[in-house]
This record gives structure tokens, sequence and C-alpha cells, in this order.
């Protein structure tokens, strides 16, 4: 994250110094959040990084019921980054590339094995499993219909995620600690990859609605891999003299279809200060593995999350949003507080 903030912030200091300023400008001085499009301006070249921490605390089973993680010995963070350019190709259409990164470590219960490996001797377990990496890259392009009215924007877009990042399940890393009382402490260390392993289609479309002071957003994004089937790996291994030997197993696995619908009520009471509530609605389906001979479809998973936010607008080129959000229903997923951060800098980069 550090990187993407030094990144960010030389980006500023050189656009700032080099940039000649132009009659265009003069947009960015009186739009208000509420005013802007859904797409940038022809021309216009937007820079935003940002970073989100979702801290876990909740678990959805197959009915929609909830529980809390801590009465299995669960409790996890999740930390998500992100840089995001777009670039006003005409006044309607948008060119927009995304890359995200993740980290997340998920930590069970410890185990104790009393009168192992010997009759006078004990044996601690930790397990965890970590998620960490870069996303798939993202290209788009959003389309904004012409229409003669400033009360409505219809928007749509179309995308890939590229396979650029890591897809494949990586070796774990185990280990065996010994005391000089013989007493075991075994940490089992499992890791996942966030990459898809093949490109994924995506099409979607997006309406704002606007009045003087109040605005509605409501977007869906449909995604599609278009490979049926990608290769990943199963992991085994064995503790041979203190040890851990590994040894991988291929299967293949099919990239599930992800709906992502959002929401947005926004409020305008000043030209510098907009605020909202936000919500989301995220579902994968028809995912599957190969397992034991077979294939065995993933379970249904949805999530549904809401919460307040606001935009700041610090100048007319930089501005700062923050979002919070809770989850309100889900199926089979985990979720929890999520507080999300964005800056993002603008600018004309030709007439």
């Amino acid at each position: 994250m550090k990187k993407y903030i030094l990144i960010f912030a030389i980006g500023i200091i050189s656009w700032q110094v080099d940039a000649q300023s132009n009659d265009r400008d003069s947009l960015l001085a009186h739009e208000r959040t509420l005013d802007r499009p859904l797409n940038v301006h022809g021309g216009q070249l937007r820079i935003s990084a940002g970073y989100g921490f979702n801290y876990n605390t909740k678990r959805y089973d197959a009915d929609g019921v909830e529980t809390r993680l801590k009465e299995d010995g669960l409790a996890y963070a999740r930390r998500k980054s992100f840089a995001e350019i777009k670039f006003g190709i005409t006044e309607h259409l948008q060119l927009s590339t995304l890359i995200r990164r993740q980290n997340s470590l998920i930590r069970s219960r410890e185990i104790y094995l009393i009168g192992f490996p010997s009759v006078d001797n004990s044996t601690q377990i930790n397990e965890t499993e970590k998620v960490g990496g870069f996303e798939d890259l993202y290209l788009g392009l959003d389309f904004r219909i012409p229409l003669k009215t400033r009360k409505l924007d219809l928007v749509i877009s179309a995308g890939s995620f590229i396979p650029t990042g890591r897809s494949k399940t990586p070796q774990p890393d185990h280990s065996l600690e010994v005391t000089p009382e013989n007493d075991w402490h075994i940490v089992y260390r499992n890791f996942n990859s966030p990459g898809d392993g093949t490109l994924v289609m995506g099409i979607g479309a997006s309406m704002k609605y606007r009045l003087k002071t109040a605005g509605l957003t409501i977007s869906a994004m449909h995604y599609h891999g278009l490979k049926k089937e990608v290769n990943d790996l199963d992991w085994t291994w064995q503790l041979n003299n203190g040890k851990f030997a590994y040894r991988s197993t291929g299967y293949k696995r099919g990239v599930p279809d992800r709906l992502h619908v959002t929401a947005m009520l926004e409020l305008q009471p000043s030209a510098y200060f907009n605020v909202f509530l936000y919500g989301e609605f995220f579902r994968p389906s028809n995912g599957w593995r190969e397992w034991e001979g077979g294939v065995t479809e993933h379970q249904n998973l949805s999530m549904i999350t809401a919460g307040p936010g606001f935009e700041l607008i610090i100048t007319p080129r930089i501005w700062f949003r923050e979002t919070i959000t809770f989850p309100l229903l889900g199926e089979n997923m985990d979720n929890g507080l999520q507080f999300f951060s964005t800056f993002s800098f603008n600018l004309f980069v030709k007439q």
C-alpha cells in the first residue's frame, strides 16, 4: 500500500507542476459531485487510488442465518487496495483500467493434543489460510448515451479481466518446532490465489437520475469466464523426520459467473461536500471443481451490504471519498464492518 501512496503522490506533484491550465479546467472548478457525469469528460484523465479494511466477524450459512465467527474460534481482516485510471476518449466514450490487490489471513482455533508425541508431552496446532497478491487486470469501455437533459445519465459498459494475477494454489509452508522438553508446535500455513486463470468478460449498464440537491445511481455488471475449465492444484503433505514433504495433484475447476449490483442515494448540502447511502449486492454462481472423480458444484453465495459515505472536494482536481458498509444479508459467506478510502486526481490532458 505504501508503494501505491508514493506513486500516487508523485503523480499528483508531477501533474500539478507540469500541466498547463486550459479553459476546460473550469468544468472541474464548477462541477459538484452530484453534477458529475458517470463517465469522465472528453480529454479528462482521472487517477484514483484506494485502500479498504474489512473486519470479518460474521458468517452466513446456506439459510442466511448469521453467526459470530468468534464462536468458531475465527476472526480475520481483509485488506484491499486498488489503482484506477479513467480517460475520456470523447465526451461520451471512456477508457478505464483497474488493478486491485488483496490480503487476508484466517486463523483457526488452536488445538492442543495431550499425550502426543509421547505420554509426557503435548502438541499445539495452529492453522492459517492466506489469500494475497494482485488480482487480474481490468480493462473496460464505457459509453454514455447522448441525452439532452442533465437530469439523466445512461451508460453501457463492457470490459474484461485479463488473467495477470496468480491463479494456481501455491505450495503450503508448514512448520514444526520442538521445544527442549520435546513438546511440539505445528503451524499449517495454506495459501490461496486471487486470480481467475482465464479471461473474464463483463457487460452491464448504469443510470444516474438527478434533482437539484439529490440523486440516485444504479449500476449492474455481469461477468463470465471464457474458459469452461481452468487448471489448479491440490496439495498433500507428510511429516518426515521433522520436516514436511509436499505433493501436488492437478484438478480442474470452473470460474463462477459474478453479478455485481450497486445503488447510491446522494445528497449535495454544499458545493464541496456530498453525502450518500451506498448499497451493494454480490452473487457468484455456476462455479464447480473436480472432486474424487466427479464434479462438485459450489454452494450458492450472495452478500448484501450497505452504509453511509461522503465525498469532499479538497481542490477542483483532488477529491477524497470515504465509505463505511455493514453486512445486511448473506448466504455461505463471511463479512463484517468495512471502511474504504479513495483519493482521486483529475486534469484535462487535451482541449
